[in-house]
């Protein structure tokens, strides 16, 4: 986290990538719940003003973002150290919101 940077491998089924997604805190929705902790709901990605088009437009995922359920990952001291995503989740987005949360 001392360098406020999120990085991930994209993931295609079972398959993992060798590309390698970088993006700083505040930037897209993943970032942005990095930089505030609080966690996002969106139902729809690519209406949403903060989602990041470039993952899916440079054939990084390999597929269309449509859902997206960003949360936190806290340490012991409670300072954002990662952040989970679920991609396209069948929507049971209240209940799943809480899920995460706990």
């Amino acid at each position: 986290h001392d360098t406020k940077t999120l990085w991930t491998r994209a993931a295609h089924g079972n398959k993992k990538s060798d590309l390698l997604v970088r993006r700083g805190f505040g930037v897209g929705i993943v970032g942005a719940v990095a930089e505030t902790g609080v966690l996002s709901n969106v139902c729809e990605a690519y209406s949403h003003p903060r989602f990041d088009k470039s993952v899916d437009k440079d054939g990084i995922t390999g597929f269309k973002s449509k859902s997206l359920l960003t949360a936190p990952v806290f340490d012991a001291d409670g300072v954002v150290v990662a952040v989970v995503q679920l991609v396209n989740k069948i929507p049971k987005h209240e209940r799943d919101a809480r899920r995460v949360t706990t």
